[in-house]
């Protein structure tokens, strides 16, 4: 198990560091809130079949966020009003 959990914290960490990728708040805000939702839901997942077919489908997650993330990247966008409030800007 303890392999599992390793692979599933590294995962974790990497998709909410793809989140940092987009530009665009909601985009941003997006990402981060559904990867953590997403391991919250299945936190309590014991069979190693099931565990197995979580993490390949949250790489995949992780290869499609980076992706559009990049591309993302590429279109400049003028910040949002919630942007500019110190409590949202100083979360990463």
């Amino acid at each position: 198990m303890s392999l599992y959990r390793t692979e599933a914290l590294t995962l974790y960490r990497n998709l909410l560091r793809s989140s940092r990728l987009f530009k665009t708040y909601n985009f941003r805000e997006y990402v981060y809130r559904r990867s953590r939702d997403a391991f919250r839901e299945n936190k309590n997942v014991s069979d190693s079949e099931k565990i197995q077919e979580l993490l390949k489908e949250g790489n995949r997650q992780l290869q499609i966020a980076q992706r559009q993330g990049a591309i993302n990247g590429m279109f400049s966008m003028n910040k949002v009003i919630i942007e500019n409030t110190p409590q949202y800007s100083a979360r990463r």
